[in-house]
Order: structure tokens, then C-alpha cells, then sequence
């Protein structure tokens, strides 16, 4: 599965991606998908589905062989997250990004708050289990990641997404360096690049 990423946004506080995507599977038992993605302030939402077979009509069994929902899910690899103590995030959380994450959430009990609201809030945003999320990427306890969403909604202080995405043509040094890094574009134009997502048919 491939994905080109168009003009880059700010989405909420501190968390960016495209403002739209357009993804595609080829030959998924026979069937190519391409799907635009586009990003509203509920997550990443898809307009537009087109389905072609390669022998055959498109029917209802063909319809429900495809993976639509699985390759909306893989949008939350276009998403990257600065934050409050300076690092920068991006899905999936794996390898040694997460021992940095959870390192940092270890090191005090305010960087450990901040991360789990910026944590929640992409994992929100890409349309995952944010609780659960949370609490398998930093192994806190569920009722305590409850405590700290809950006193950041209530201070006002959760990244809420914004009422319309942010085209952002500059972004900050660390966006454009993590872009370059996961998605192979150039740094200092981060807003053009191809990611190649392995998925098994």
C-alpha cells in the first residue's frame, strides 16, 4: 500500500499531518482500492472510495472483500506529534521511539502527564483507542490516564483539534526532520513525499 501526503497541517496543538491523503491498494484479491482521505477536526475522513476489479464486475461479496477500514486506520502513520518536552512522535510508537517515550514519561510526574495527553489526543485523532493506547505505549495504569485526560479537559489545558486544520508551510525543524526520517522526503519540504505501508493481501 502506498500513500502520498499533500500540504502539510497543524490539526491540534503541537500535532501535525496532511491536510489530505491519497492512499490505494493494488490488486487486494483481485481488487484495486484508492481512497482520498481528507482531515477534519473528528480525524481523517474519506469522501471519496473508488473500486475496480481486475476480473470482473464490482459486486456486494467484492465490496466486502475490501479493506477500507484498515487502510483508514494506516492514516495514523501520516501524523506526528511534538511534545511538551521537546521530542517528536510518530505512529506506529515501536523500537527504541518507545523506550524514549517511555523514558521520558518515567523521568517526572509533569512529563509524564504531558505525554499522556498529547499521546491520547493523536491517538484520538487517528481514530485508535485512545485510552488503551495510552496505556499500552507508556504502561500507566488505566484509571490513572483516566485522572490526568480528565484534569487536562477540565483545565482546559487538552490539545482539542482545531475547528479547521492549519495549513502550515513551514513547519518546525523537528516535523520536517521526522518526515524526512519515517517518509524519506526532504526535510526543508516536508509536504512531498511518497511512504510505502506493508500490507499483506
Amino acid at each position: 500500500m502506498t500513500w502520498s501526503n499533500h500540504d502539510l497541517a497543524e490539526l491540534a496543538p503541537n500535532i501535525y499531518g496532511p491536510l489530505a491523503l491519497r492512499l490505494g491498494v493494488a490488486n487486494w484479491r483481485g481488487i484495486d482500492l484508492a481512497l482520498e482521505v481528507v482531515a477534519t477536526p473528528e480525524g481523517y475522513r474519506c469522501p471519496s472510495v473508488t473500486l475496480s476489479r481486475r476480473d470482473g464486475v464490482i459486486d456486494y461479496a467484492a465490496f466486502r472483500l475490501t479493506p477500507i477500514e484498515e487502510v483508514l486506520r494506516a492514516t495514523a502513520q501520516a501524523l506526528v506529534m511534538v511534545a511538551p518536552d521537546g521530542g517528536t512522535f510518530w505512529w506506529p510508537i515501536d523500537g527504541q521511539m518507545l523506550d524514549d517515550l517511555r523514558k521520558r514519561a518515567a523521568a517526572d510526574k509533569a512529563t509524564r502527564d504531558g505525554l499522556v495527553v498529547m499521546v491520547h489526543a493523536l491517538a484520538s485523532f487517528a481514530g485508535l483507542p485512545p485510552r488503551d493506547t495510552v496505556v499500552r505505549a507508556l504502561e500507566i495504569p488505566t484509571a490513572t490516564v483516566t485522572r490526568i485526560i480528565a484534569r487536562a479537559r477540565n483545565g482546559g489545558t487538552y490539545p482539542e483539534p482545531f475547528p479547521k486544520p492549519r495549513p502550515i508551510r513551514n513547519p518546525p525543524a523537528e516535523v520536517g526532520e521526522a518526515l524526512a526520517e519515517h517518509f524519506g522526503a526532504p526535510a526543508d519540504h516536508p509536504h512531498v513525499g511518497e511512504a510505502v505501508i506493508e500490507q499483506e493481501a
